[in-house]
């Protein structure tokens, strides 16, 4: 019956004390609780992507500043350190972003030495590291 739950999940102590933003801590237990499900992607109405990531009612209104404070940070902050690839696809009727499409996926061996190494690493220069805007002293 555990090997087949899809509420159980197995969350390491490390990648969550690794995270600085609450959005992207929330995005990795809520993919943590959806990896080992049939399926691979999932259609979020906007409403629920807002709770999926704890975000406040009354905070982040509007598609461009959720996808710009929480989504975005989210999801690179999840990328880099988590055993998990995950892509958030905003869906338009129009103009106006009415769903989302979230995708997740195991990373392959290279990608979780990868992640592993950059969770091991300090968080400052995480985001210039991701952005490859790094610069080298000599």
């Amino acid at each position: 019956m555990l090997k087949d739950s899809t509420i159980f999940a197995k969350l390491d102590l490390e990648v969550m004390r690794s995270f600085r933003s609450k959005y992207a801590f929330n995005l990795y237990e809520a993919v943590a609780r959806r990896i080992r499900m049939k399926r691979f992607t999932e259609n979020i109405v906007v409403d629920e992507l807002r709770d999926l990531l704890g975000v406040v009612e009354g905070k982040l209104n509007g598609f461009g500043n959720l996808n710009k404070f929480a989504i975005q940070p989210a999801l690179s902050e999840v990328n880099a350190i988590t055993p998990y690839n995950v892509t958030i696809l905003p869906k338009k009727q129009g103009r106006k972003v009415v769903s989302f499409i979230m995708g997740w996926s195991i990373k392959s061996e290279e990608e979780l030495k990868a992640a592993y190494t950059e969770m091991n690493r300090h968080s400052a220069g995480r985001g210039p590291r991701q952005t490859n805007s790094v610069e080298i002293m000599e």
